[in-house]
């Protein structure tokens, strides 16, 4: 017995190494990618021979230390939020582990060489289903370790990150079905099985990709822009900080101007020029608020370029975090509304708008952002793209929704100085990389202090500053007319793999109470 607990321990271990290893960390900020077509291996050995009350028990502590050792830059926000969400990964864990032990158990005999499949799929629908709702919290899929893989961000155009999640599942699945099971006739259907699974992802993979390459075109010369990057305005608070951070924001934007002139978009991050300009330009009741407003649109009417600006902008529905576009052929201003708002951070829940929950939105200094209600894609010459504003460019359907309206390229505004992690600034990377390679349709992302880059619309970075500088990255990003499969299907093949596997398990459940009672 203790000769057991010491390898179902050495099995729980090495999964969560291997699950940790895969990801951007402490240790490695890129992750190490190949880790990730292990983490599963022992994981599925060990719960092939545990009890479901265990499978409750491991899977809560799995999914406790899981979110310690991936998301230990929570701390730096608040030890309320680190606790908050390594519960909702215990919670997440527990359930699918008991799951995936009950329906090994019920299993029909005579689809047993097919369980390797419908595992994969149970697990593709837990983290489905994890990322949607009131607390969805997109970091941590295993998918996202292979954010510099090519040829997976290729798969992604297809059936989004859920289909390369799915690939790493099947082969973590497969291998240890392979070595769990004990009929030789099982696993020969098992090899069948995983080559015709293989077969049709590689086949998969090359022919969209050489559809990309012959269909996808750019539709002209690419756009010069300047990326802004200043962490020195990360704590800015007061107006003493807001004049000396426009300041560092205007130097630094006519020193890309001096040193590139044929720049045409020059992009400001997340919250980058605090007060609400659209309205104090108007309002001198605040004197200082007030010229400094004017000072920032009497220096962009000065610059002859089109900028877009992370800022505050109030309405009739509150104060927003807003993406202010300003088109210098038209002198004009056009803003879109931050419809994702981060939840206990830019906005408090309403479910926990109780006198009891007081103490910690105070110690969360929780904003109250109004979200905003429509998505806004910006005209800019003959071309129109979209600003995904921070975590947004974390949502595949979101995106695929800006891509809906004919997006060219996309701009992503960030502000990742909170974490102060290199791993946490790289995991969010990696989520822009699969968005870019889901679409086709490149990404330009400018961070207060994070990985302020240019993707390419097949997901490969093109350039990339180094965090922690005030500084610009000047390139030129180059808008492409093509939609990929995902941009037209989007999760619809994940929604019917999540219909089914739930309908299955209600079945399976229903089996095992039937037996149970009888």
């Amino acid at each position: 017995m203790k000769k057991n607990k010491f390898f179902f321990f050495i099995l729980f271990s090495l999964s969560l190494l291997f699950y940790t290893l895969s990801q951007p960390s402490i240790i490695f900020s890129d992750g190490i990618s190949f880790c990730a077509w292990g983490a599963y291996i022992p994981l599925f050995v060990l719960l092939e021979q545990i009890s479901l009350s265990a499978a409750l028990f491991l899977g809560f502590l799995f999914g406790t230390l899981l979110s310690c050792t991936l998301f230990f830059w929570l701390s730096s926000f608040g030890f309320i939020a680190l606790t908050f969400v390594s519960f909702l990964f215990a919670l997440f864990y527990s359930i699918l582990f008991f799951f995936i032990v009950l329906s090994k158990k019920i299993f029909p005999e005579s689809a047993v060489p097919l369980f390797w499949i419908f595992r994969a799929f149970l697990i593709l629908t837990a983290e489905f289903l994890r990322i949607h709702g009131l607390f969805s919290f997109p970091y941590g899929n295993i998918a996202y370790s292979q954010w510099k893989n090519p040829f997976l961000l290729n798969l992604s155009s297809y059936m989004g990150v859920w289909g390369v999640t799915l690939f790493i599942l099947l082969v973590n699945s497969y291998f240890a079905s392979l070595i769990t099971e004990k009929k030789i006739l099982n696993k020969k259907y098992l090899l069948k099985g995983f080559s015709l699974f293989f077969c049709i992802y590689l086949f998969s993979g090359i022919s969209f990709f050489v559809f990309k390459k012959i269909f996808s075109k750019n539709k002209s010369v690419g756009i010069p822009i300047a990326l802004i990057q200043c962490p020195s305005t990360a704590k800015s608070s007061g107006i003493d900080s807001y004049e000396k951070d426009f300041l560092l924001l205007k130097n630094l934007s006519e020193k890309a101007l001096s040193s590139h002139p044929n720049t045409e978009l020059i992009v400001w991050p997340e919250t980058a020029f605090v007060p609400d300009f659209m309205h104090f330009s108007s309002d001198s009741s605040d004197r200082r608020r007030h010229k400094l407003s004017l000072d920032l649109i009497d220096f962009l009417n000065n610059s002859h370029v089109s900028f877009i600006i992370g800022s505050n902008y109030g309405d009739e529905r509150g104060i927003h975090n807003s993406a202010i576009f300003y088109d210098s052929e038209n002198k004009n201003f056009q803003i879109y509304n931050k419809i994702h708002l981060v939840p206990f951070t830019e906005k408090w829940p309403a479910f926990f708008d109780s006198d009891i929950f007081t103490p910690i939105k105070r110690s969360l200094n929780c904003d109250d952002f109004a979200p905003g209600k429509d998505i806004k894609v910006f005209p800019y010459k003959s071309f129109r793209f979209a600003v995904p504003i921070c975590f947004e460019d974390s949502f595949s359907s979101f995106i695929k929704d800006m891509k809906f309206f004919s997006c060219d390229f996309f701009v992503n505004i960030s502000d990742d100085a909170w974490a102060g992690s290199k791993a946490e600034k790289n995991m969010h990377l990696a989520m822009s990389v699969f968005r870019s390679a889901e679409e086709a349709t490149p990404f330009a992302r400018s961070t207060i202090d994070g990985m302020t880059c240019i993707i390419d619309a097949h997901g490969s970075i093109v350039t990339c500053l180094e965090c922690g500088s005030d500084d610009f990255l000047f390139g030129i990003i180059e808008p492409v007319a093509f939609r990929s499969l995902y941009s037209l299907i989007g999760d619809i093949p994940v929604i019917f793999i999540t219909v089914t596997v739930l309908f299955a398990l209600l079945i399976l459940s229903a089996v095992f109470v039937k037996v149970k009672l009888w």
